[in-house]
């Protein structure tokens, strides 16, 4: 019988253990889970600022486009068209990164 009781005691460490590294498992999946759920969370709230930058950005842009349209109509002449154009132009490489920069490498010798 002193086999069965050390065979019992060994057995009774081994799934000891096992049940240990079941939980200690299962805390770290719960755990992966909190932070997969607070990083989803995270991400899908930075998408809706991007998209709604989008969004402005669109109808701003859209907004410029109706307005030059609209001053186009006005216009009595080819000559007045062209200055209008480079007066629009230059308004808005003011205030558009981009445009600036693009307007300023054009007007750039050699560029």
């Amino acid at each position: 019988m002193p086999d069965d009781n050390l065979a019992r005691k060994s057995f009774e460490a081994g799934a000891t253990t096992a049940r240990e590294a079941v939980d200690r498992g299962t805390a770290a999946a719960e755990q992966a889970t909190r932070q997969a759920e607070q990083s989803y969370s995270s991400t899908a709230e930075g998408l809706r600022e991007f998209n709604a930058k989008l969004l402005d950005i669109a109808q701003a842009n859209t907004m410029a486009y109706m307005n030059f349209v609209s001053e186009l109509t006005r216009v009595k002449g080819p000559i007045a068209a062209g200055l209008m154009r480079s007066v629009t132009g230059q308004q808005i490489g003011k205030s558009d990164p981009v445009r600036r920069a693009a307007l300023t490498a054009r007007k750039r010798p050699g560029a």
